[in-house]
């Protein structure tokens, strides 16, 4: 009986987790260089990751509760020769029922994902009609609450600011991924390539 509680517990446990919101924050500068810096929280912040992409220096920390460390990817020391697949290979990959799963699969992915965007800055083509020309057809483009940019109509110049959004929750993407992966035209192409593996090992 013991036992059983003991896996109960550990179930409920597992499903608080996987029902909690996974949020990235992301803010990107175009101006001198590009440079990126963002955050991924999980569990109210008990689990985050923060980095800092461009310029001269590359970071990222990982902290864990009161644990904080900076992380490093290992580096690579010897490139891999690759070969481009052939077509008899992707052949299965290129049928009507396959793309629509995936583009049925892409759009419930970024309905999940909740992602929320906004640019703003400074532009300019250097040429006082084009820069009027795309100002003209930002205005008409609907995009207005997302994207704010003040025309420079004097010189040539581009200094942005995008942030970028999105919220997750694991038990969701773990369901979508998992619909996706056995519809019929999808389990068809990792059976027939796990079958074709066990064959080969035999």
């Amino acid at each position: 009986m013991m036992v059983i509680w003991v896996l109960v517990i550990l179930l409920l446990s597992l499903l608080i987790i996987l029902l909690l919101p996974v949020s990235v924050q992301t803010t990107a500068t175009l101006g001198d260089g590009l440079q990126c810096t963002g955050q991924i929280r999980w569990a109210a912040g008990l689990v985050k990751a923060r980095f800092q992409l461009g310029g001269e220096t590359t970071t990222t920390t990982v902290q864990l509760g009161l644990w904080d460390r900076p992380w490093q990817p290992r580096k690579r020391t010897k490139k891999r020769k690759r070969t481009l697949p052939q077509l008899s290979q992707l052949q299965p990959f290129l049928t009507t029922a396959v793309w629509q799963a995936v583009s049925r699969f892409l759009r419930q992915l970024l309905a999940a994902l909740r992602l929320r965007w906004r640019v703003w800055g400074v532009f300019g083509t250097g040429d006082p009609a084009w820069t009027g020309y795309l100002t003209a057809a930002l205005a008409v483009s609907g995009l207005n609450r997302q994207v704010e940019l003040a025309p420079d109509f004097t010189d040539e110049n581009l200094d942005l600011t995008g942030q970028l959004n999105a919220t997750i929750i694991p038990i969701q993407l773990l369901w979508l991924s998992g619909n996706f992966l056995f519809q019929k035209p999808i389990r068809r192409l990792w059976w027939h390539q796990l079958r074709r593996t066990k064959k080969e090992v035999a």
